[in-house]
């Protein structure tokens, strides 16, 4: 995959450097000695010996290099044309209403995309749902448990996701359900991460951790940091994955932004976005907020962000791409949020370093 070739090329490019500098110094060391002793010497002989080696290894990670360089332009030049053609699709879905498909604050809207014609498979759907309320060393939260247990409902029953669900959950605990998954899932699965519970970034490096239940203020050791959640996500070799992280700073595991697809489309022209993004390697985040804090409940039994996907997974009819969810939740959660004098809006993006390729995360209704 693209980030995979892109830093395999880095790597072997510092590497060849480093080479070709070595293999310099044996030539300035070659020379010198030819200038101050006499031919045919021990010392003289081994140093050609050395710098014909050092040649004959620069060539050939010369050759992988060039290799590996336009491995990488092909992956980018095919990338880009599928992304442009992604972007046809989806203005022509766009113009294919007159109207726009309002998003507001009241009852969702009931989705209902088409149902995939034989030959596109999704695969098998498999859910890590994470809630944690009961903290040893920090603040208590209110609804994550509520939110993890009622998620992780839907997902089996609505959508026929086989779920693993981890309540009030240790460092061990998570790490250990996230490499099971690991050495368990294949590229003919699919897999949703939620997470519900203490977010925190670290001043010094800035970056973003999701917090166990044996987490401690004062020190780090017990945190898991983003970088730590995109390393697993990396190696995996699921077809779709898709992580939606309900807690503060979760913004820091987004690569870029991804715009909000919007407006009334032919049930033939979704079909084709459908078809050609089902079957690419799909690495997507979605966050109740950016960089900053998020509110924990609204007033009821969920957060104001879970309270919105959960009404949202309860309406779909169909096949529901992560973006249109995505339409959905921003405007909602940031109203909602804003009524509490919080700054909180939501974000839907490729994962940074994660593998992503192109492609969509799909929410299948078992009757599909």
């Amino acid at each position: 995959e693209l980030e995979g070739l892109k830093k395999n090329t880095a790597e072997r490019g510092r590497e060849t450097e480093t080479e070709r500098g070595q293999v310099a110094k044996m030539r300035q060391d070659l020379e010198a000695s030819r200038r101050s002793e006499q031919a045919g010497t021990a010392r003289q002989r081994e140093l050609e010996k050395s710098v014909g080696e050092g040649e004959t290894r620069l060539a050939t990670k010369d050759r992988e290099l060039a290799d590996l360089r336009a491995r990488l332009a092909r992956s980018e030049k095919d990338q880009g044309t599928l992304r442009a053609e992604l972007g046809r699709l989806w203005q022509q879905t766009a113009a294919a209403s007159p109207g726009t498909r309002a998003v507001t604050e009241g009852k969702p809207p009931q989705v209902g995309l088409p149902k995939p014609k034989a030959g596109v498979g999704f695969g098998t759907y498999h859910a890590l749902v994470i809630g944690n309320n009961s903290y040893r060393h920090l603040r208590q939260l209110r609804t994550a448990v509520n939110d993890a247990r009622e998620i992780a409902r839907i997902l089996e029953s609505n959508y026929g996701f086989r779920v693993t669900l981890l309540l009030d959950a240790d460092r061990y605990q998570m790490l250990s359900a996230l490499n099971g998954l690991r050495e368990r899932l294949t590229d003919k699965d699919n897999l949703l991460i939620y997470y519900a519970g203490h977010g925190e970034l670290d001043a010094k490096n800035q970056r973003g951790h999701w917090l166990p239940v044996d987490a401690e203020p004062a020190s780090t050791a017990n945190w898991i940091s983003n970088v730590a959640v995109t390393d697993i996500l990396n190696s995996m070799s699921v077809q779709q994955l898709l992580v939606v992280a309900d807690s503060c700073y979760a913004g820091t595991l987004t690569r870029s932004s991804l715009g909000r697809l919007e407006g009334g489309a032919s049930e033939e022209e979704r079909l084709k976005v459908i078809q050609l993004m089902a079957h690419k390697r799909s690495r997507m985040v979605m966050t109740s907020g950016g960089v900053e804090p998020v509110l924990d409940s609204a007033g009821g039994a969920h957060s104001a962000f879970a309270q919105s996907f959960i009404e949202l997974l309860r309406t779909n009819v169909g096949v529901l791409p992560g973006q249109e969810m995505f339409g959905f939740l921003q405007v909602r959660v940031a109203a909602t949020a804003q009524r509490s004098d919080i700054q909180q809006v939501p974000e839907y993006a490729p994962i940074k370093f994660a593998g992503h390729e192109a492609g969509d995360f799909f929410f299948v209704r078992a009757s599909n």
